[in-house]
């Protein structure tokens, strides 16, 4: 996560949110949802969520995010819990399994790190 907040900050992101009730891009409270990381980013807001193996809810919390903010875009990066996981090696963004909400830009996508 640490990463993501990193390339956010230099990319000019503002309102950077991490675990905390859902906003839009206007500012305004849409959910008690806590969402891992939100960011604000040319008058949009982004939203990244990790998920493990060993309980995946990206599905549910990409549903509950959209429910609160059709217009949000939205990430969910699958976290390897392997301890021999190393950055950029074997990483591979899945292709979408059916029509999908044309904000959300990757299915799931390998994390930098396999810890948060």
């Amino acid at each position: 996560m640490a990463a993501d907040v990193a390339r956010a900050k230099a990319a000019g992101a503002t309102d950077i949110r991490v675990n905390q009730q859902q906003v839009d891009a206007s500012g305004k409270r849409v959910g008690i949802n806590r969402p891992d990381l939100s960011y604000l980013l040319n008058n949009k807001r982004y939203y990244v969520e990790y998920e493990h193996t060993d309980n995946p809810r990206g599905a549910e919390h990409v549903r509950r995010i959209l429910a609160n903010d059709p217009h949000a875009n939205i990430q969910v990066k699958l976290v390897p819990d392997t301890a021999g996981f190393k950055p950029d090696q074997n990483v591979e963004v899945l292709p979408s399994p059916g029509p999908v909400h044309s904000n959300l830009k990757i299915i799931l996508k390998i994390a930098e790190c396999p810890t948060y």
